[in-house]
This record gives C-alpha cells, structure tokens and sequence, in this order.
C-alpha cells in the first residue's frame, strides 16, 4: 500500500513515551509504532460494533430506514443506533437501581465474602 505522509503534534512527554516504545526494538520507528496503534483501535472499534450489533440482535429487532444508510453509511448507522440501545439500557438499569428500594451500608470484605459464597 502506498504511504503518504501525516505530522503529529504531541506533548513532550508522550514524545519520549513513542521514542521509548521504539527503543524497545518493538518497532523500528514511530511511524511504525503508530500504524499499529491505529490498526489495533480500528479493530477494536469493529470489536466493539459487532459485539454490540450480536446483542441487540439478540434483543430486539434493529431496523434501520434506507434514507439512514444512504444519508449516513451503513456503519455510522448501526454504530448511532448499538450506542442508542446501549443507552437505553443503561436508563432502564438506573431506573431499576432506584426501584430497588434504600440503599444499604455495605462494606468491600463484605461484598467479598458474599460473592466468594455465590462461586462455591
């Protein structure tokens, strides 16, 4: 693939951050090192789509209007509408939280002591 050219700006701590990583003999230069950080948050990012895409299929039905795809492209869609459903989701559990009743005391060794109980 052809390479074009790109110039970054950082602070000067995550300059000697890049210039260590390279150092390292992990890559041979920082364009190396980035390339790769890029590729790894891409992949993460299609990760993160498709996960959320099998459990909303899993859920309800997605539909998506063609007007919304052809305006906005089939990914930036599905990713506005899994960040949607993610947050309905997260409404319906705060909302569930609050109906639970009174919150408690609790302690972290007592929460401990309860999930040790939960895994035997």
């Amino acid at each position: 693939m052809p390479m074009t050219s790109l110039n970054i700006s950082l602070p000067e701590p995550l300059k000697q951050y890049v210039e260590r990583q390279v150092a390292s003999g992990d890559w041979g230069t920082p364009s190396e090192y980035v390339r790769e950080l890029i590729r790894q948050d891409k992949e993460r990012r299609l990760s993160n789509l498709e996960q959320d895409l099998v459990a909303a299929a899993k859920g309800r039905k997605i539909e998506l209007p063609i007007a919304e795809i052809r305006r906005k492209g089939l990914i930036p869609a599905l990713r506005e509408r899994a960040d949607s459903l993610r947050l309905d989701r997260l409404r319906r559990d705060i909302r569930d939280g609050l109906n639970s009743g009174p919150a408690r005391p609790w302690s972290v060794t007592e929460m401990k002591r309860e999930g040790r109980k939960r895994s035997v």
